[in-house]
């Protein structure tokens, strides 16, 4: 999926059931998330992940958070209350304009960034960046990518906590040419395919596709490579259950150098 799609993608999600895709508990689907319980959760997460990081002795400086994958502000408002200068982004203009709207407290700011990089913010911008069940949503292409772009606008001696699954545990689908082929063709040699050969009309007025999530992984030596080759040490790896039982899925602290 290329990144307009995953765009296209999520902006749907937001629209059409966006705590949700966020938090996508079966029982909830259908926009049946109580709001202050989800927010609840966000609130609960945050507080422990600053006991993670007071348990690893870790001091980073306080003045400016990045939230990426932010949402609808689940975690940045939490993280707010702990940084003076709080940021989320996400891909989704449907979320942001959302984060911005169930700001509770004022305190952080939203930002969509819809590139294939942090390129809005400098380097050594931030003290501290979070990313949880946000990387393994798109290609490794991009997810590692971001990961490159941590390490860049992290301060020296900033962190970085984020999630992303290594690898799938459920048996592989029978491979075919196309699996080979389709990574590579642009999306509009796709549609037009699909459309010529699968007798499916064009239609200006063709009822958009709801949102789909994708599932990807990055093996977890790439990550670690990653992480060394652009300035960053790891402090800590912990596999976790983010991805669900499908996935191995692991927890990265790193600093920079």
């Amino acid at each position: 999926m290329e990144l307009k799609d995953l765009q296209r993608n999520w902006d749907l999600l937001g629209k059409e059931d966006p705590l949700w895709a966020i938090i996508t508990t079966d029982d909830k689907k259908g926009n049946k998330w109580d709001l202050g319980e989800f927010f609840a959760s966000g609130d609960r997460e945050i507080a422990e992940l600053m006991q993670y990081l007071s348990d690893l002795g870790l001091r980073c400086a306080r003045h400016r958070a990045l939230d990426f994958g932010c949402g609808v502000g689940r975690l940045t408002q939490p993280l707010s209350r702990h940084f003076t200068n709080m940021i989320g982004v996400d891909i989704a203009p449907s979320m942001i304009a959302q984060a911005r709207a169930l700001d509770r407290e004022g305190r952080c700011r939203f930002i969509v960034n819809d590139r294939a990089d942090l390129s809005l913010f400098p380097d050594h911008e931030f003290d501290f960046i979070y990313c949880n069940i946000v990387l393994q949503h798109m290609r490794p292409v991009y997810s590692t990518g971001y990961i490159r772009e941590f390490c860049r606008v992290l301060a020296p001696g900033g962190v970085s906590v984020f999630q992303v699954p290594s690898l799938c545990k459920l048996p592989p689908e029978p491979w075919s040419w196309k699996d080979a082929v389709r990574p590579l063709l642009p999306s509009p040699l796709l549609h037009w395919y699909r459309h010529r050969y699968r007798g499916l009309p064009v239609r200006q007025s063709e009822t958009p596709q709801p949102g789909q999530m994708e599932m990807y992984t990055v093996p977890k030596p790439q990550v670690l490579k990653l992480v060394t080759r652009n300035g960053c040490r790891l402090i800590d790896a912990i596999e976790n259950i983010s991805s669900g039982p499908a996935y191995e899925s692991w927890r990265y602290c790193v600093v920079k150098q």
